[in-house]
């Protein structure tokens, strides 16, 4: 298991590189979101990390604004959807329903509802560890 500190580390390096490389947030667009209702996960297998990195022309997008339109159990916000409104995601694919990461199939869930409300938002890791991965929501063109 990764201490923190090397989690940490990881994540400046990975800022560093996407603000070299210019990466920008992953946009799913309708195909995309089609597909991942029906069970195909791979655009969402290469939603690029970021790090802490947040890229010129975007800002980050408080998932916990749309807290009334999620519909999920209260005791998600705080571990699946964190404080700063970061989704916290199993990344191993043995995350169970009853732990404090998204699974695979929550995740898709929540980012559907997330596009029925915004279709703009842009996807990007934002820090990953060994067996979870955060995932920030952002926005083009909002300061």
């Amino acid at each position: 298991m990764m201490d923190i500190e090397t989690i940490i580390h990881l994540n400046k390096q990975a800022g560093k590189q996407a603000k070299k490389d210019e990466i920008k947030p992953k946009v799913l667009d309708y195909d995309d979101l089609h597909n991942l209702k029906q069970g195909d996960i791979s655009s969402i297998r290469n939603i690029p990390n970021l790090g802490d990195h947040i890229p010129s022309g975007w800002s980050k997008f408080d998932v916990n604004k749309l807290k009334d339109k999620l519909s999920v159990p209260e005791w998600w916000y705080g571990c699946k959807i964190l404080k700063g409104g970061e989704l916290w995601c199993d990344s191993s694919g043995f995350g169970a329903p009853d732990e404090p990461s998204l699974t695979t199939p929550e995740f898709i869930d929540v980012v559907q509802k997330l596009y029925e409300s915004y279709p703009e938002i842009g996807l990007g890791l934002c820090c990953t560890g060994q067996f979870q991965v955060g995932v920030r929501c952002y926005i083009e063109g909002l300061q």
